[in-house]
């Protein structure tokens, strides 16, 4: 019985993620891999072709995917159910025929160390053995492009589209297809399923942000989450950025700011309602930019009825209670100015704004009443 084989698996990327990384930035979920018996039962499970299905559980790419117009995905989709999977031997025998051909091609390459002479022989020499290794990759590759869609699925809402998901996936095929070995006697499948979750896992932490975290946000993301689990783990069901901050040695204004930074990011054309008539974030945002419809009822109707009181009052001390307190877009005047207007003194302006609005407030009282 083959065991199931856990590689160390290292990334040529510059920003250098380990497995680890994958798992706590985001709290990224990295699969164990499964057993090669169960992994190869759940891909051959799969119809080779569209027609080998009735349902649309038997055929998960029958699903209409959104933006694909039932087109590019599906028909993609179908066209890789076309190769069909390698059993065991086949993996052998065609990894055997790599090895074999990258020694031959050493062997020629010594050869022509040897003697300089040989070097335009050996350019024609190896041409067709690189030649069939790279076509044996590639069968090797195609026959195990469901693997890579079967995983990819199980990574969709992390803000990757399923398209992109599948192009991550099938990076990670193609560098476990240059990493193996076959002497190691576990199936190919088993290996290559933590090339596709590490790829996957660096196209969520790069490209799954509408707007790009740098590296070095990242890398602090990663201690914060370390952290909050650790406390999760001692009894603190939610902890705070003052409790994270004592453990981690950044400021809490930082740890503010990288929380809210993670944050997952909403489209303001999405659908909140649960109804058939669509109504989106945007439909629920007020427009700043216009004053409050409720407000601007309200201040009407004041002015309206502001209007009516001071009908009740002299032209005389109407105009005065309109300078005194700006009505009518007017600046606010003093009692200075307005008695300098009036040829009154300040103390008699005054006197006149008492009475003037003992008066409206006799009229607020009996509107009321």
């Amino acid at each position: 019985m083959l065991e199931p084989y856990s590689p160390q698996i290292s990334t040529d990327s510059a920003d250098d993620w380990s497995l680890n990384d994958l798992t706590e930035i985001n709290d990224f979920p990295f699969l164990s891999a499964p057993t090669d018996q169960s992994i190869y039962a759940e891909i051959s499970a799969l119809p080779v072709s569209s027609s080998e299905a009735s349902t649309d559980e038997k055929l998960p790419h029958k699903k209409t995917y959104i933006g694909t117009a039932n087109g590019t995905l599906d028909l993609y989709l179908d066209q890789i159910g076309q190769y069909s999977l390698l059993s065991f031997s086949d993996e052998l025998r065609l990894f055997k025929q790599i090895d074999s051909y990258l020694e031959q091609i050493d062997d020629h390459r010594k050869s022509c160390q040897i003697d300089l002479d040989l070097s335009d022989l050996f350019s024609s020499l190896i041409s067709p053995l690189q030649k069939r290794i790279d076509q044996i990759k590639e069968q090797i590759v195609s026959s195990n492009l469901r693997l890579a869609v079967y995983i990819a699925k199980r990574y969709q809402d992390r803000g990757l589209d399923l398209p992109d998901l599948i192009q991550e996936a099938n990076l990670g095929l193609i560098k476990a297809v240059d990493k193996f070995d076959w002497r190691r006697g576990v199936r190919f499948s088993a290996y290559a399923s933590w090339w596709i979750q590490q790829s996957i896992g660096l196209g969520v932490a790069k490209m799954g942000r509408t707007v790009r975290l740098p590296v070095h946000v990242l890398r602090d993301l990663q201690k914060i989450n370390k952290t909050k689990k650790t406390l999760e783990q001692q009894g603190r069901s939610s902890p705070t950025a003052t409790e994270i901050s004592q453990k981690v040695d950044l400021p809490l204004e930082k740890i503010i700011f990288l929380l809210r930074s993670n944050m997952a990011m909403v489209s303001l054309d999405e659908d909140t309602s649960n109804s058939q008539r669509a109504v989106s974030w945007e439909d629920r945002l007020p427009d700043e930019s216009i004053e409050d419809p409720i407000r601007k009822l309200h201040i009407e109707h004041l002015i309206y009825h502001l209007s009516l009181a001071l009908q009740t009052l002299t032209e005389r001390d109407r105009s005065i209670i309109k300078l005194r307190y700006g009505l009518n877009n007017n600046a606010v005047h003093s009692l200075q100015e307005i008695g300098s207007k009036f040829n009154i003194s300040r103390e008699r302006v005054r006197q006149i704004e008492k009475r003037a609005i003992k008066k409206l407030s006799e009229y607020h009282t009996l509107q009321r009443d």
